[in-house]
């Protein structure tokens, strides 16, 4: 009679000592798998928000120093790290068609009344990321492809009843490059079309006091870099922001930058949101790592106990096998056989609560980050297959540890024992 046709008698007939190991397999198998299906939603969450919180280094001029000039830009972006980039500089600039914001006294310098930032994009300023503002009308300066496009405060569009859609002029007083007499500070007069309003949440009236119309918040308007052309803000810049695709390669290639770079500008990094929440589910991570492993210990231990007993009362039978002929290595197949057989049966059930039950833990590990990311917490085949596998393994272990004592006497010791 072969081992699997053995293993089917004899769980068969002893049905209740089936169903204790049955139900210890079920309970142990859906522990196992609700807490890979909560370890791999962990590590699913943490994809997503690589994707989503933009990790950057960015690269700033030092006090009184140098600004970051376009050929180091250019030779930054080319490196594979880079997803894109966001470049910063800004010039005063005299209002033509249109009044600044001045202070409660009436009074200011309309000269140099405004404040233009040149940029990539508007949402990945620092004002903006930072929440000192936000956008409450139209539309942000988002890409390269912007043409002559500006972001405007919501008091400097009420001021002068602008709107999105309207125009309005500019003149440089400082910064412009005029090829036919060189003058490095020459008037250049620039027209930007409204693309959006923006506000700062903090602030619910006007600033107050005597402050420069320039410097104030009200005047600041951000605008795409078509507007720089011909002035020093279109290749000589106050920071650049370069996103990378891989959070975790940020400082190993900070530490090549600076390296690259001789020092000559300050480098920092912006991954403190990316570096809480991978705190936050590295946490998660490494306490469902420890349920499984108290999971699988437990389980093995359990099962080792109650086969030990099992054991006990075959070794009569296990003796007459050895006696007709039976290897050990068979006898242990069977009874490998006859738990491995139980393993199958209890597989079904313990997905269908295990997937119910990851959902319920996940709730209570995996912190809530719904507003960046969010994934579906459920058992898939892979994790699926990892619990079978492990399993198999623990069964096997538990089944080859409990016949070892008996395995180890002679089957004539063993019968004479049970005469």
């Amino acid at each position: 009679m072969n081992v699997v046709r053995r293993a089917w008698y004899y769980t068969s007939r002893k049905r209740g000592k089936s169903l204790i190991i049955f139900f210890c397999l079920t309970v142990s198998g859906t522990m196992l798998l609700s807490m890979l299906g909560v370890q791999g939603a962990s590590f699913e969450l943490k994809k997503q928000i690589q994707k989503r919180t933009e990790t950057s280094l960015e690269v700033s001029r030092m006090d009184k120093g140098e600004p970051v000039t376009e050929k180091d830009v250019d030779l930054i972006q080319k490196r594979q790290e880079i997803i894109r980039i966001n470049r910063n500089s800004s010039l005063t600039a005299k209002p033509v068609d249109f009044s600044p914001v001045l202070d409660n006294t009436g009074k200011g310098d309309t000269e140099s009344g405004i404040t233009l930032h040149f940029c990539d994009s508007s949402d990945s300023c620092e004002d903006f990321v930072n929440l000192k503002y936000r956008m409450i009308m139209g539309d942000p300066i988002s890409g390269a492809a912007e043409s002559g496009r500006a972001v405007i405060s919501k008091w400097l569009a009420k001021q002068n009843s602008l709107t999105v859609g309207d125009k309005l002029t500019v003149r440089f007083l400082e910064g412009t490059e005029d090829g036919d007499d060189d003058r490095a500070e020459a008037e250049s007069e620039r027209t930007v079309t409204v693309s959006g309003i923006f506000e700062s949440p903090g602030l619910s009236v006007e600033q107050q006091g005597a402050v420069p119309p320039a410097l104030r918040m009200e005047n600041q308007i951000f605008a795409d870099f078509s507007v720089s052309k011909g002035t020093t803000a279109a290749h000589e810049f106050e920071r650049v922001s370069f996103y990378l695709e891989d959070p975790e390669a940020l400082d190993a290639f900070a530490e090549e930058l600076y390296e690259s770079l001789g020092g000559r500008y300050e480098i920092s990094d912006r991954s403190g949101m990316y570096d809480r929440m991978k705190g936050s589910l590295e946490q998660a991570g490494r306490l469902t790592e420890f349920l499984i492993a108290v999971t699988i210990l437990a389980s093995g231990l359990t099962l080792f106990l109650i086969l030990s007993m099992w054991i006990r009362d075959r070794k009569k039978e296990l003796a007459i096998y050895l006696s007709m002929g039976y290897g050990k290595a068979n006898i242990c197949m069977q009874v490998m056989a006859e738990g491995s057989g139980i393993l199958l049966a209890a597989f079904l059930p313990s997905v269908l609560a295990g997937g119910k039950a990851a959902g319920i833990l996940a709730g209570g590990i995996i912190p809530d980050m719904t507003d960046f990311a969010a994934v579906q917490v459920s058992i898939t085949g892979a994790e699926a297959a990892a619990a079978l596998f492990l399993g198999m393994l623990v069964v096997w272990t538990a089944a080859a540890a409990a016949l070892l004592p008996v395995l180890r006497m002679n089957p004539r010791a063993i019968l004479a024992k049970n005469e």
